[in-house]
């Protein structure tokens, strides 16, 4: 073997070994993900991210691993969500179970307020 050809075997070694590791780590991250106090925006952009790390190196996730991910990651407050999805005959696009998620964080975000504001009248009826 020439000398250019055992360079170029050296390259392609330490370039997929880089891939590989790299793969490890996005996969790893991507499965890893839970909003906890995030944002349903910043867990999604944060899932977002992940999968598009991994299609750089080669890998595309699909749209039902993209979806299996993002519900994994959620709590128990997001179970009717997870239940709509996971029922349904037919399946969801990425984009419908985002938009079905900032949808139910808009309405608990509601509930949570309007419950405060009536938990300060009865206070303040109190005094």
């Amino acid at each position: 073997m020439d000398t250019s050809a055992k360079i170029w075997k050296v390259v392609v070694t330490l370039y997929e070994s880089k891939i590989t590791s790299k793969l490890m780590f996005y996969r790893r991250t991507l499965h890893s993900q839970r909003k906890g106090e995030l944002s349903m925006k910043d867990f999604l952009v944060k899932i977002k991210g992940c999968c598009d790390h991994l299609a750089s190196c080669g890998e595309i996730i699909s749209e039902h691993k993209h979806i299996t991910v993002i519900l994994n990651g959620l709590s128990s407050d997001y179970e009717s969500v997870i239940t709509i999805v996971t029922s349904s005959q037919l399946p969801y696009t990425v984009q419908g179970v985002v938009s079905m998620l900032l949808d139910a964080e808009a309405r608990q975000q509601l509930v949570s307020t309007e419950i405060s504001s009536s938990a300060n009248v009865v206070s303040h009826q109190s005094s």
